[in-house]
């Protein structure tokens, strides 16, 4: 019986244990890497600016 990718229907090869095309694989990877990186560039740039805030008018 042929197992096919569960989101775009192509036809799977035997040897394969994921429900996904490698395709849809990388697709996906290449969404979580984006999200991931725009959460880091956010915490950086609140974190920046808590610090900034923090150390307002202290002389170092």
């Amino acid at each position: 019986m042929p197992k096919y990718c569960q989101k775009c229907g192509k036809e799977l090869p035997q040897s394969t244990r994921g429900k996904y095309c490698q395709n849809c694989q990388r697709r996906s990877d290449g969404k979580l890497k984006s999200v991931l990186t725009t959460a880091a560039s956010a915490a950086l740039l609140a974190g920046g600016t808590v610090i900034s805030i923090a150390l307002r008018g202290k002389k170092l």
